[in-house]
Formats: structure tokens, C-alpha cells, sequence
């Protein structure tokens, strides 16, 4: 998904790869094709589709038959990360409203910018960071969220819980998911059961060395956000 929300275009991987093992560049085969390298690059970015005059040549050239060219046209579907997170908190008592209104978009442009599934209670911080994905970022056709009841649901089976402000429910969730070996990141500044979550030894012993410190000294929720960006990327195993 792109940034603005809207699907991104999918790039022929196979296409390209058929160019690449007839010994062929982008050039050469817009030559032998008799239009510009542009084209060429634009068909295999998957922003633009041959005419159907060009299609007999390409097959031709690519030594490919014309049902194969339209397998090659047609892109992979979208594969989604497995890694699915799990958002939760509330805004305690005495919370820095600022401070939770930019965690929250900080998380959602997270959420909309990333391949994670998500976990969430039916209200809360959670819902907050849904309801302005889909405000602000208008994704298209967006399924990777899922809204649960009972605590020991929303973080079951997920690979990394997040935790902004939160209360008593919220302390529940994230010692049920310390339990089950799932790393707990939350956000102290926000306060609540954030703020007292990486005092247990056994949520510490789940997160990689520095990132307790690192935690603690987050100050702005664009702190925040590059860690959780960072705990992502190593489930998933896109380097951020």
C-alpha cells in the first residue's frame, strides 16, 4: 500500500525476468519492440498496459507464446505480511492529550505506510488509530484490522503489542501477551499501564538489548514510532 493509502502498482516481476534471461535490456528490448525504453519501463512498473498490436511482437521476442505474455502482464497478487500487531491503551487519567493525539497519528501512518495486520479492542486507542487511518489515509479496500472482545483476545497469537496510556484492562492485556513470550512495546510518556509496564523483568527479558532505555527516553511519538517501526521490519525481514 502506498502512503496515500491507495494500492500501489505492482511490478511485473515476472516480465522482467523473461526480458533479463533472453539477455535483454530495457533498451534493446524497446528497440527490437520499436518504441522508447520509457515504455518499456512503464509496462514492467505496471503503470501502463501494450497495445494489442504491440503484443504479438513481445511474445515473439521474449520467445513466449501469447498466453504466457498475458500470465507475465498480469501481476502477482499482493502478498500481505503474517506479522500482525496488536494496538492497545486508552487515555488515563491526567494524560498529555497532545502527546496521545500524535502517537495515535503517528501510529496509523504506521499502520497505513506498513504490511502488519491489526489487532485491536472495540475501543480505545486502537479504534483512535483505525478510525484516522481511514480518515486521513482513505485506503482502498483496507482488511488488515481485526476488532475483538475479551482482553486475552486482542492479543492472541499477534507477534508484537503496542501500548499507549491504558488502564487496568490494558495492564491485563499486556501481561497475558508477556506470558506467551509476545514482546510488549510500550510508550511510557503516555502514562497509565505504559508507564509502568517495563518495570517487570519479564517483559524486559522479551525486547532486545537498549530498547528498554531506548523506550524510556522516547519523548515524542516520532520516537516512538521508529521503534515500533523498527520491531516491524525485524519480524517481517524489511529492514527499516
Amino acid at each position: 500500500m502506498s502512503r496515500s493509502g491507495q494500492p500501489a502498482h505492482q511490478r511485473r516481476e515476472r516480465l522482467i525476468a523473461r526480458r533479463k534471461a533472453m539477455g535483454l535490456s530495457q533498451e534493446m528490448f524497446a528497440e527490437r519492440l520499436g518504441v522508447d525504453r520509457t515504455t518499456v519501463a512503464r509496462w514492467e512498473a505496471g503503470t501502463s498496459e501494450p497495445t494489442p498490436w504491440t503484443r504479438p511482437t513481445m511474445s515473439k521476442v521474449l520467445g513466449i507464446t501469447a498466453e504466457d505474455l498475458d500470465e507475465f502482464l498480469r501481476p502477482a497478487p499482493q502478498q500481505y505480511s503474517t506479522t500482525t500487531v496488536a494496538i492497545c491503551g486508552s487515555r488515563p487519567a491526567g494524560h498529555n492529550a497532545a502527546l496521545i493525539d500524535a502517537t495515535v497519528a503517528e501510529l496509523a501512518r504506521i499502520v497505513a505506510s506498513t504490511e502488519v495486520n491489526v489487532s485491536h479492542g472495540p475501543v480505545g486507542i486502537g479504534i483512535e488509530v483505525i478510525t484516522y487511518v481511514a480518515d486521513q489515509f482513505r485506503p482502498g479496500g483496507f482488511t488488515r484490522t481485526t476488532a475483538r472482545f475479551g482482553h486475552a483476545n486482542v492479543v492472541d497469537g499477534v507477534d508484537l503489542v503496542l501500548i499507549v496510556g491504558g488502564g487496568a484492562g490494558t495492564a491485563a492485556e499486556a501481561a497475558i501477551a508477556a506470558d506467551a513470550g509476545t514482546p510488549v512495546l510500550p510508550f511510557p510518556r503516555t502514562g497509565g499501564a505504559a508507564a509502568t509496564c517495563l518495570d517487570r523483568e519479564s517483559f524486559q527479558q522479551l525486547l532486545p538489548a537498549g530498547t528498554v532505555t531506548a523506550l524510556t527516553e522516547a519523548a515524542t511519538a516520532a520516537a516512538y514510532g521508529a521503534l515500533v517501526e523498527q520491531a516491524i521490519s525485524t519480524r517481517t525481514g524489511n529492514p527499516g
